[in-house]
């Protein structure tokens, strides 16, 4: 089967990840697979070069000579199925099999954002779709707003949860290293993720409480969608409040997995999320988990497993971060345990790639 992966770029964002990630598992199973940027950015570019999946650089910034380009590639390609991820490849996608198609178009829903059903861009897609074959949501709640606003699409709305691959590390975990519970973010410096908040609440626990805490935020922070401004502050507000013993902000690693497993809490405060890759990749490493009620948190997180932060507000992140500091590491690592079997149970990988397959 000929497939084609249309993404923006391979930056170090999640869509991103998952894009590579399933490229090489279909490749594996025997597929011809592609993938397709218009975007330069090549931070996942060596995951695919190992897996010699081929990668078709259409850089170009104009909008309208984009669409064209991308159009005339996948339409000289005949492929059997072309899956986008993000909204704008979700466009050039269904733009490219308008004026008739022999390939399934398969469009994929990240983000969940509520707010974006109302933007004018937004209602575009939204009425767009209903050229897509299957639209797949990596969210039952992603689904359930797609719903709420599209129910014509219920015949076409998957959920299939994203693919993680954890390879063997090469650390060697220890709990509560230097008696301080270690908390890892992997997420960018946007202002949804809510790292000004986490690090205000941080600042409000008393120094009892931050010198048994550790925590280290990776994220991109080029000067994107605010993250360049947020970083900044991010930094004064460390430095203000004399943070630097308890917090450290780091670049995004392709070396993250490892970074992981010496943590004690994969963490993340967003306000809105579609499937986190870093909490499913933190229970998969058997790790208790700190999260706000975003996604499918329900399904993610209970008391067994990990924390849930009743909001993003000041107050009810420092409340969770208080809890966390109160750990040993005979709870942290039950807590971790009941994590891997959640993952076990809802993300194995052969069962995620087989979905896929389904929809093919």
């Amino acid at each position: 089967m000929q497939i084609i992966i249309l993404i923006d770029s391979l930056g170090s964002g999640g869509a991103q990840k998952q894009a590579a990630l399933l490229a090489g598992m279909l490749k594996a199973k025997g597929n011809s697979v592609a993938v397709v940027c218009y975007a330069a950015a090549d931070f996942f570019v060596t995951m695919l070069e190992e897996v010699h999946v081929p990668i078709h650089w259409l850089i170009e910034r104009q909008p309208l000579k984009r669409i064209f380009k991308v159009r005339k590639f996948i339409r000289s390609q005949q492929p059997d199925v072309v899956i986008s991820f993000l909204e704008v490849p979700n466009l050039l996608n269904i733009l490219a099999g308008l004026g008739g198609r022999t390939w399934k178009v398969i469009t994929s829903e990240r983000s969940a954002k509520a707010s974006s059903f109302l933007t004018w861009k937004g209602k575009v897609m939204g009425k767009l779709l209903r050229y897509s074959d299957t639209l797949v949501c990596n969210s039952n709640n992603a689904k359930e707003l797609w719903l709420q606003h599209y129910p014509i699409y219920q015949s076409k709305i998957r959920v299939i949860y994203n693919i993680h691959r954890i390879s063997n590390t090469s650390v060697t975990y220890t709990p509560k290293r230097a008696n301080k519970v270690h908390i890892l973010v992997a997420a960018s410096f946007q202002s949804n993720k809510n790292p000004i908040n986490v690090l205000k609440a941080m600042a409000m626990l008393c120094p009892i409480q931050q010198s048994v805490l550790h925590l280290s935020w990776y994220g991109r922070h080029e000067s994107t969608e605010g993250n360049q401004q947020v970083y900044e502050d991010a930094l004064k507000l460390i430095d203000q409040n004399h943070l630097k013993d308890c917090v450290n902000l780091y670049d995004p690693t392709s070396d993250i997995i490892n970074k992981m497993a010496t943590a004690d809490i994969i963490a993340l405060f967003s306000d809105v999320e579609g499937m986190p890759n870093s909490i499913i990749e933190g229970m998969a490493l058997g790790k208790p988990i700190l999260m706000t009620k975003v996604s499918d948190f329900k399904l993610l997180v209970d008391e067994q497993n990990g924390i849930i932060v009743e909001d993003s507000s000041i107050a009810s992140i420092k409340k969770a971060l208080i809890t966390a500091s109160q750990l040993s590491a005979v709870q942290l690592e039950r807590m971790g345990n009941a994590s891997k079997t959640k993952a076990v149970q809802l993300f194995e990988s052969e069962k995620i790639l087989q979905q896929w397959m389904q929809l093919f």
